[in-house]
């Protein structure tokens, strides 16, 4: 898995390498320069490279070199050469050497960008927290309006590597090839049109070297597969558990139909969706595969709740006073594993006090609007500090979080994970509802609930990005109906 990183980690990594490891920083620098080089696109030419003072302008100057020696047309633009970074210096001084023309006329520079073909943004790294000023403002402008194919060494100038706030203005990129951990600030919604396609290369920094400094990672296959629990040849289904879906009301039917079925694809020895008896009906005829009860049967409700192996609360409820009543009643009834979306989350808002009741056995997975009436923040404080915020609550609430939008976060308060499987082809009613099945269902298989969380959010978005290739709207029937098969694909 890919490290998260924020501007103190990077710190942290390069002082860690150097001090304890006694790898020179100019040797992480060349190395970080021979890498960014490697994962250029081959057939580009004609670069400019704009570097700053620092060790991120210091990596620009190291891949002048590379470039030159691939027989590349290179020239430097030198933001500043008063008061540069040791590692810096000597890479500049190297390039002056080697006879690659470094303009450092500011007049010049329009003339610069509109004679090449591609730019090197390498003005300002991971360290940038105060808002920019001239002339760093205009020389970022005028790389905009060049619009020219542009790479970022690192970050793109400009942005906040830890919060991904632009600090007023800031390189629009078409690349970021990105070093050692993938940028905590590159999570940040206002941001995501100034990245373009990120790539992480390594420095020659070891992995469990890396992993001392984070507990931060973006979700990817090669982890999901190792969290995979094979199924005995003599297995029955009383060995992958009974999964209750609590949910559906008169006109949202559609929300518990979709978590039943969501759950028996992925694999519960039993499902069970309890609704209200006025729908029961309707219900049943569309989860053939599941059984069905009502909440009006009390003596039934208690004893299926007594026998749950997780349990779901929520989807198509509705947020009403019954709904809380009767998610009082599985909390105080229960110590069975709950996982609480859409009206099950707006209940427990409700009522701040069930949170107790729901420490270290409950899966809490909210957009940003609910998760801005759970926690009491703003929708724009979240969107801006959704890193911060999720492990907060998780961590205050002894609760798993999946906080869902774009690059979905899942956290415990200690551990935290992004999943970036899924896309906007995804974006209709009821993928919230299966993901709800998905995870319910691999908690009473016996995955813990956060793995369980970290399983379902990659399985539910991965199969969306298989199936973008061939449409254009991917409905949550379309996610049901290939479940095992991308299982299968993942866990095999």
């Amino acid at each position: 898995m890919l490290l998260i990183g924020d501007a103190d980690t990077t710190k942290n990594i390069d002082n860690y390498a150097v001090t304890n490891l006694n790898i020179p920083s100019i040797v992480l620098m060349e190395n970080a320069a021979i890498n960014f080089v490697k994962t250029l696109n081959k057939s580009l030419d004609n670069f400019l490279i704009i570097c700053g003072k620092g060790n991120n302008g210091g990596d620009g100057y190291a891949i002048a070199r590379q470039l030159l020696s691939l027989n590349k047309n290179v020239s430097i633009f030198s933001c500043e050469t008063n008061n540069m970074s040791i590692d810096c210096e000597i890479n500049y001084t190297i390039c002056k050497n080697l006879g690659i023309h470094i303009e450092t006329n500011f007049e010049n520079l329009m003339s610069l960008l509109q004679s090449c073909s591609v730019i090197i943004d390498s003005i300002f790294g991971t360290g940038l927290y105060k808002k920019l000023n001239e002339p760093y403002e205009k020389i970022i402008s005028l790389i905009n309006k060049a619009n020219k194919y542009t790479v970022s060494v690192d970050i793109p100038s400009g942005i906040n590597s830890t919060t991904g706030e632009i600090m007023g203005i800031c390189v629009k990129a078409n690349q970021t090839i990105s070093f050692v951990t993938y940028k905590q600030g590159f999570l940040n919604y206002d941001i995501l049109d100034f990245l373009g396609k990120v790539t992480i290369v390594n420095i020659g920094i070891p992995k469990a070297i890396k992993n001392k400094f984070s507990k931060k990672f973006l979700l990817d296959k090669k982890y999901i597969r190792k969290l995979y629990k094979p199924r005995s040849k003599s297995a029955h289904k009383g060995n992958f558990g009974h999964s209750l879906i609590l949910a559906g009301s008169i006109g949202f039917t559609g929300a518990s139909i979709i978590s039943a079925n969501s759950a028996v694809k992925t694999g519960s020895g039993l499902v069970t969706l309890i609704t209200h008896k006025e729908v029961q009906s309707i219900v049943s005829e569309q989860t053939l595969e599941a059984m069905t009860a009502n909440f009006d049967d009390k003596d039934h409700f208690l004893d299926l709740l007594n026998k749950a192996d997780s349990i779901a609360f929520g989807p198509g409820l509705g947020n009403n006073s019954s709904t809380l009543e009767l998610l009082e009643l599985v909390i105080n009834n229960t110590k069975t594993p709950v996982i609480l979306d859409a009206d099950g989350i707006n209940a427990s808002s409700n009522k701040p006090s069930l949170l107790k009741s729901l420490e270290n056995r409950a899966i809490f997975t909210p957009h940003s609007g609910e998760f801005a009436r759970l926690s009491g923040y703003s929708i724009n404080q979240i969107n801006h500090n959704r890193i911060k915020l999720a492990i907060e609550f998780a961590k205050k609430n002894s609760v798993i979080l999946v906080l869902k939008g774009h690059n979905t976060i899942i956290t415990d308060g200690s551990e935290l994970f992004v999943n970036t499987t899924g896309n906007s082809h995804m974006s209709n009613g009821g993928m919230g509802d299966s993901l709800t099945g998905i995870i319910t269902s691999l908690v009473s298989q016996g995955y813990s609930l956060l793995d369980s969380a970290n399983i379902g959010c990659f399985l539910h978005g991965y199969i969306g990005d298989k199936l973008e290739k061939n449409l254009e709207v991917i409905t949550a029937g379309d996610i049901i109906n290939n479940i095992p098969k991308y299982q299968k694909k993942i866990f095999r």
